[in-house]
């Protein structure tokens, strides 16, 4: 084989299992992130990448600067995702919620631009169980060079 075919080949296997880098954010295809977030629900496992919190009162005056750390904290460290209803020992809080309307982009947003500079945007969605039990998982990106301070 020679040098130039292997070559070739070296492409087109990477081709095939393709991850794609943007600083220190993996970019994933929609279905390997429907199938990261089903984990992190499925298989909680706290790691520096993911931080699981339980139910929180989002219209209490604290909450949001406590989240807002934990939001810098992740996108410093290069990205990650922020799940929401476990208890310490990842078995999911039996304090849920009535309502899950609150754990959207638009109130994480708010949050970032209230607590923290410079400003990033977090996709937040809700991840079922295999209960139908669902979980907000927020993404939070990295943000490169410049840290995540809070105001």
């Amino acid at each position: 084989m020679s040098e130039n075919s292997v070559s070739i080949n070296r492409f087109a296997q990477k081709e095939k299992y393709r991850e794609c880098f943007e600083g220190s954010i993996r970019i994933l295809k929609y279905e390997q992130m429907d199938r990261v977030k089903n984990d992190l629900v499925e298989f909680p496992r706290e790691t520096l990448e993911n931080e699981y919190k339980g139910w929180v009162d989002l219209n209490q005056d604290v909450t949001p600067a406590k989240i807002a750390r934990h939001l810098a904290a992740l996108a410093n460290h290069g990205g990650g995702h922020l799940v929401f209803g476990f208890q310490d020992d990842m078995t999911p809080d039996p304090k849920r919620p009535t309502s899950l309307d609150k754990y959207n982009r638009d109130t994480f947003t708010g949050i970032v631009k209230k607590y923290l500079d410079p400003h990033f945007q977090c996709e937040v969605d809700l991840v079922a169980d295999r209960t139908g039990d669902k979980f907000p998982v927020a993404r939070v990106p990295g943000h490169g060079r410049t840290p995540v301070i809070t105001t």
